[in-house]
């Protein structure tokens, strides 16, 4: 369309896009990659700059753009074009997704603990180096809103993608042999690449190796698959020496949904074929350098005892790639024959049971050995089923204590939290849940519950928690339903699913969350 042709609200929209893909480029190609000072306050130098880009995107997107295309819209009677005419003037509150109408009505909880916060000075940053307050949460949340209404599918943006998520990767794999490129220096073994610390990193790097995923089963331009292969390969050797054992449950949890996806249609399954094959050539290589090329150089984190590196000398890269191979194989030689879809989810739906009833199985074993360990048999040996205040790296103590906590905060506290920020210093106002975290941690101040769904709703109430939890149950139902036809939302579905896994364990932090938030809203555009 000429740009006569165009409405005003219409050219106003497209600059809003214009903006929104610089901010997604500053976002993917230059936030993972940026540091201040070495490791020196890392998290707080990545807050800043995101901060800073953010409020920029805020005033030049939101408060011109689209107040100004809303006011253009309204004067004339004009609705913006293409994908926009959807978003035009006048549209019902049911129109929207049902994800984006929970983020607004997270940001407006957010806003209300924030209110009756007990320590609003606190709320306002938050509290750590992550400085996940309100004003984090505001700029995440308003951030997704604009990204819903403005995102274009440019390959600029995955050119952005490929240098943020395919040099930290890069990073990751040199630093595990002590190289650093960028000068940063060894000061903390627990730190990598541009990333920072190994729960940080795991969660950025979960959520990329989602994306990719989802691109690498939908991309079918030459030069878009071979910048996501390339990418791929580096996200997924990163991966395995990132040092933490979540990973491992990161690659299963992704591949199988994927897997639940691709099992539809039989161009798909070829497509994950190749997937497996990259995964398995990936692998392979790093087996092959950390264990016959650099012997004895690996020296990140656990170095050879971690879960990765345990699975790695079993040679699974090998097994995985001659799955792959095979898996092409079959559906190569079979090109003429039907494709079962319908058998094959049967075949999925029965695993997806199968986990189900494991999962249950696992939580009843750990109730039954912790409560009862005369009646557990052989299993009251093994860790894992020991929830124990040492249980998960001693995340038992943490757990135990938050669940605690929130049991004894009055009703009004339970629906709209302590404030954001405050899981520390409420913990520590009674004196048996500081002697617990203090035996366990010292003198190490512990300010999040290591899972984000127990730190919510001590921070953010039932109503923030559960706008939260709402956000991702009904994105991931829309993105599973969306999935087989559309690249961005299987990108999504799987960055989702890996954020899921780590959050379990981890906590939220701007270049980790704000992705995931990012990509929830680009599927929803």
């Amino acid at each position: 369309m000429k740009q006569r042709d165009k409405s005003t609200a219409q050219i106003i929209h497209e600059y809003g896009s214009d903006v929104t893909t610089y901010y997604l480029i500053a976002m993917l190609a230059i936030l993972p990659l940026y540091y201040n000072n070495g490791y020196i306050d890392i998290a707080d130098a990545k807050y800043k700059f995101y901060r800073g880009i953010t409020i920029a995107f805020l005033v030049l997107a939101g408060v011109i753009c689209f107040t100004a295309e809303k006011v253009f819209g309204r004067i004339f009677k004009e609705k913006v074009a293409g994908k926009g005419a959807e978003k035009g003037d006048g549209r019902k509150l049911t129109s929207y997704p049902i994800p984006i109408i929970l983020i607004a009505a997270h940001l407006l909880f957010n806003m209300v603990t924030w209110l009756f916060s007990v320590d609003r000075d606190l709320s306002i940053v938050g509290n750590g180096s992550w400085h996940m307050g309100i004003i984090s949460q505001g700029l995440i949340l308003l951030a997704a809103l604009l990204v819903y209404h403005y995102f274009e599918d440019k390959l600029l943006i995955l050119i952005a993608f490929s240098i943020g998520a395919g040099l930290s990767s890069l990073f990751i794999i040199l630093n595990g042999f002590d190289i650093y490129p960028l000068d940063m220096g060894k000061k903390f073994n627990l730190f990598t690449s541009t990333l920072g610390q190994t729960n940080w990193a795991c969660i950025y790097l979960a959520v990329m190796m989602g994306v990719a995923m989802g691109m690498f089963i939908h991309e079918k331009g030459l030069l878009r698959r071979t910048i996501v292969v390339i990418t791929q390969l580096f996200i997924f050797a990163g991966a395995w020496e990132i040092g933490s054992d979540t990973i491992l449950l990161v690659m299963a949890g992704e591949f199988f949904v994927i897997l639940g996806i691709c099992i539809r249609e039989r161009e798909l399954m070829k497509r994950f074929s190749e997937l497996l094959i990259t995964f398995g050539i990936s692998t392979s290589v790093v087996y092959l350098l950390i264990y016959h090329v650099f012997t004895g150089k690996f020296t990140f984190v656990d170095e050879y005892n971690d879960g990765p590196n345990k699975l790695l000398r079993t040679g699974v890269g090998f097994l995985i790639l001659a799955a792959g191979i095979l898996l092409y194989l079959v559906i190569y030689c079979t090109k003429n024959r039907e494709w079962k879809a319908g058998i094959f989810k049967n075949i999925y739906r029965a695993l997806v049971a199968i986990g189900a009833v494991l999962v249950i199985g696992t939580i009843a074993a750990i109730v039954i050995t912790t409560n009862n360990p005369e009646k557990a048999g052989t299993l009251s040996g093994i860790g894992l089923f020991n929830f124990d205040v040492h249980w998960g790296n001693r995340r038992g103590a943490n757990w135990k204590c938050a669940v605690m906590a929130f049991g004894r905060m009055p009703f009004f506290r339970q629906l709209i939290g302590m404030g954001q920020g405050c899981y520390e210093q409420y913990l520590n106002s009674f004196e048996d849940l500081r002697v617990i975290i203090e035996s366990e941690f010292g003198e190490k101040a512990l300010m999040t519950a290591h899972n984000e769904y127990l730190n919510m709703i001590v921070e953010n109430g039932i109503l923030g928690c559960f706008s939260y939890i709402g956000i991702i149950v009904s994105s991931f139902i829309i993105m599973w339903k969306k999935a087989a036809e559309d690249k961005h939302a299987l990108m999504g579905l799987i960055a989702v699913t890996g954020y899921v896994v780590c959050s379990m364990f981890c906590f939220q932090h701007v270049y980790g969350t704000s992705f995931m938030y990012m990509f929830i809203a680009i599927a929803m555009a």
